[in-house]
């Protein structure tokens, strides 16, 4: 069985012979298309994370658990004397 990494060169190393073919037939297109997709790429990203951002669910329950967390641990401090008690 073949690793990752064995694999994912097998892929990048038959797109490289791919793009490299092609060099000749139109060298500037060609020459930058690997430039393009990684701007292309880092666009999608930061689409991707700003839809996530965008439609991210507020959770009441989880709000109302740590806020309760935060207390017990601030309580169990001040009671170690690590902190002052409000």
């Amino acid at each position: 069985m073949a690793s990752q990494l064995v694999k994912y060169l097998a892929v990048v190393t038959v797109f490289a012979l791919f793009w490299l073919s092609l060099l000749p037939l139109d060298y500037v297109i060609i020459t930058y298309a690997p430039i393009i997709a990684i701007m292309l790429l880092g666009i999608y990203a930061v689409l991707s994370v700003l839809y996530g951002v965008a439609t991210f669910n507020d959770c009441e329950y989880a709000k109302v658990s740590l806020q309760k967390e935060i207390s017990e641990a601030r309580a169990d401090l001040a009671e170690r004397k690590l902190i002052k008690s409000d």
